[in-house]
């Protein structure tokens, strides 16, 4: 009886681990994504803000 438990607990731990790896691979590459979205973001919003600061310079 406690080997079975055992073994269960063992095999519980692996299921845990592999969840955990799977899930750390999809954050990572998600993280990844956000972070290449948001620098294309700030760059449009840097020359979007470029363009507004040089027409209200000439007018």
């Amino acid at each position: 009886m406690p080997f079975k438990m055992m073994l269960q607990r063992k095999c519980a731990c692996q299921c845990q681990l592999t969840h955990a790896q799977s899930y750390h691979s999809l954050l990572t590459s998600w993280t990844r994504q956000t972070l290449a979205a948001s620098i294309i973001y700030s760059q449009i919003l840097y020359s979007v803000i470029q363009t507004e600061a040089e027409s209200s310079k000439g007018a």
